[in-house]
């Protein structure tokens, strides 16, 4: 199935309008769960690289087997967020075959599974571009948070007669 431009221009408001909506709210919400935090970029850039694969269900099977592998201690949110994205993909396929099903039925074409994996993967590629976007926007705002934290602590260190290394070393150095 190739996507015709009625079909392109419905995966692409159902992008800006929900999937966008849904990738924000996805990770905002998946981030805000206690010892959960923004996703390594090496992770998304190998989550994005598999999107690009001409098989839904390659996908799928990346998908599963990050959810099912061992994750260390300090990484163990890793392994959630694969398996909240498995659970998310079923939502988008059901979705995508709401969607685009009706565009192919206007054509009077059959909704083979070729036709629906393809669907699948083109929506499941958009969430992932979109939740990958929103992981970096949180990523930088936990890093400015973390640099005013630090920048206030160090006022307040500084009000209190304690001083920084470099103000020590300074104030330490031979006269």
């Amino acid at each position: 199935m190739t996507l015709n431009v009625d079909q392109t221009q419905k995966l692409y408001l159902l992008s800006d309008e929900e999937l966008y909506e849904q990738a924000v709210q996805f990770m905002r919400h998946f981030c805000k769960e206690p010892g959960h935090r923004a996703i390594p970029a090496s992770q998304l850039n190998g989550l994005l690289n598999i999107t690009k694969t001409d098989r839904y269900a390659d996908l799928k099977e990346f998908i599963i087997k990050q959810g099912q592998r061992l994750w260390p201690h300090n990484k163990s949110f890793i392994e959630h967020f694969y398996l909240r994205l498995e659970n998310q993909l079923d939502i988008l396929a059901q979705l995508a075959e709401k969607e685009l099903h009706l565009s192919l039925q206007e054509q009077a074409e059959d909704f083979t599974s070729s036709n629906r994996e393809e669907a699948y993967l083109l929506v499941a590629r958009e969430f992932i571009q979109h939740l990958a976007a929103e992981n970096s926007a949180l990523e930088a705002e936990r890093k400015v948070k973390e640099a005013e934290n630090k920048k206030e602590k160090n006022g307040k260190n500084l009000q209190r007669g304690f001083h920084t290394t470099e103000q020590r070393r300074y104030n330490e150095r031979p006269k």
